[in-house]
């Protein structure tokens, strides 16, 4: 490691500007020299959908490779970096130099350390798209095994045809050729009693095409399956609902395609292909069938569809499926058929492990409703699926029970509807002087305000207190009611 820093040290002919092999073999988009900030693109790369590891995977790696080396402190023989000769890494070493010379040696530490570390990083994030790659690859091997098993049957089926029409037609030829000749000199139709043969050329004629025709019936083409919607800029429709469109198509209707070779077979795909991009995507295939015309390249339609991935695929389209994944709640007595697809939607699209689908859900819940579910969720037993039959069972319990004190609180409300109005206008208004006839005349006044305008039961002041207290019991029934999660309906 010290050495390697040296020698990066010593070189002065490395344009530390341009990308170097290993960071091109993990990134391909720096090969056309967009990016001026490579730093700046490594630390913003998100690794593809299927990649062997993720982000928290390498910091609890390194995390554990750092625990066990400090473990081992004293057999890790390290080197000083900023040295001209190799020196061992020794808290002797350490206090014979001088301060300045010590900052530069913990600076080198620093830096090399860093760079390993990103060099480390390259190489994991190119595994990560050799693994992406090979998995789609799998996927496509499965296709072309369940195409060729179709073909294969398909072709027996046509070797069966034309063994009958050759048998059938042979069998004409001969009886055709047999009754033009007539029988043998020595023997007359009289004393063979047989019966004329009938009009064998017309039967021929009608035969052949009958048999040809059930040939034919036999290698009839799959049923249409529906086009993908074209392609333009990737907005609308989505890269995503453009691939899976046409890999459907190029899969259930894969006899379409079918050439002499499979070259001629690519070409019709990639042909179909094209049919299906306009403006900008068929801007983007042209120039890229462009450039392999005239080599010795077979262009497929997982080749094109790879290169338009990275033109058109949403590079965050995982990261933000975690953010709406993170945020989805399910309020009170919403609809529980409606967030779990949700859920499940975004689950997948984020790569979230179906181990932690349960718990996390879970957790997403309103609170009556996860202290329901609280048994299943311990029970490790219940899978994500029969946890969220069992939600939804329980979910429309609650839902008519929640719809029951609603009702009950609408009508309180409604009940005490009439005398509200009195109470607030006699709240709000200021206390006015009362009439004689309701005026003390014994020298009493209210016990509240010490007035002696009126008695306790006429002060405005109880009756703004009464007002109070019917609005509080109503604000209560309201929260009851309702929840304050409400970021899913």
């Amino acid at each position: 490691m010290a050495s390697d820093a040296t020698a990066a040290q010593g070189d002065n002919t490395i344009d530390t500007k341009q990308p170097t092999y290993l960071e091109l073999l993990a990134y391909q988009d720096l090969a056309r020299g967009t990016t001026t900030d490579i730093l700046q693109y490594i630390h913003n790369y998100q690794a593809p959908e299927g990649a062997a590891y993720s982000s928290s995977d390498l910091k609890t790696d390194f995390l554990a490779k750092f625990s066990r080396f400090r473990e081992q402190t004293d057999n890790l023989q390290l080197s000083m970096i900023s040295q001209e000769k190799q020196v061992p890494l020794t808290d002797a070493a350490l206090g014979g130099l001088n301060k300045q010379e010590l900052l530069k040696e913990l600076i080198e530490q620093a830096i090399s350390r860093k760079a390993y570390k990103t060099q480390a990083s390259h190489l994991l994030d190119f595994v990560n798209q050799l693994t992406a790659e090979k998995s789609e690859l799998a996927a496509d091997k499965r296709i072309l095994r369940e195409q060729n098993r179709q073909l294969r049957k398909e072709l027996e089926k046509a070797k069966s045809a034309a063994r009958e029409l050759t048998e059938t037609t042979e069998q004409d030829t001969s009886r055709a050729a047999t009754a033009e000749s007539g029988p043998p000199p020595s023997q007359s139709r009289a004393s063979t009693h047989e019966p004329p043969p009938p009009p064998t050329p017309n039967r021929q004629a009608s035969l052949a095409p009958s048999n040809l025709s059930k040939a034919i019936d036999n290698h009839k083409r799959s049923a249409k399956h529906p086009d993908p919607p074209t392609l333009t800029d990737g907005s609308d429709p989505t890269f995503l609902e453009w691939e899976e469109g046409l890999k459907d198509k190029l899969l259930i209707n894969h006899d379409w395609f079918i050439g002499q070779t499979d070259e001629e077979t690519h070409m019709r795909q990639v042909a179909y292909l094209k049919s299906t991009v306009r403006r900008t995507a068929f801007d983007h295939i042209t120039a890229y069938l462009a450039r392999h015309a005239g080599t010795d390249t077979v262009v497929t339609a997982y080749m094109c569809r790879q290169y338009l991935k990275k033109r058109f695929d949403d590079p965050h389209r995982r990261l933000n499926a975690r953010d709406a994944l993170n945020t989805l709640k399910l309020s009170y007595l919403g609809d529980f058929t409606k967030f779990q697809s949700e859920f499940v939607r975004l689950a997948q699209r984020s790569g979230r492990p179906e181990e932690q689908w349960k718990e996390d859900l879970h957790d997403k819940l309103y609170a009556e409703l996860r202290t329901h579910m609280q048994l299943d969720l311990a029970n490790p037993s219940i899978d994500f699926d029969t946890y969220c039959d069992h939600a939804q069972t329980v979910a429309r319990g609650v839902e008519a029970a929640g719809k029951e004190r609603k009702a009950a609180a609408e009508a309180r409300r409604k009940a005490r509807a009439p005398s509200k109005p009195a109470k607030l206008t006699v709240a709000m208004s200021k206390p006015t002087t009362t009439s004689s006839a309701a005026k003390p005349t014994d020298g009493t006044s209210c016990f509240l305000c010490q007035s002696k305008d009126h008695w306790a039961n006429d002060c405005p002041i109880k009756k703004k207190a009464d007002a109070k207290a019917v609005d509080l019991e109503e604000e209560q029934e309201e929260f009851l009611s309702s929840d304050s999660e409400n970021e899913y309906p």
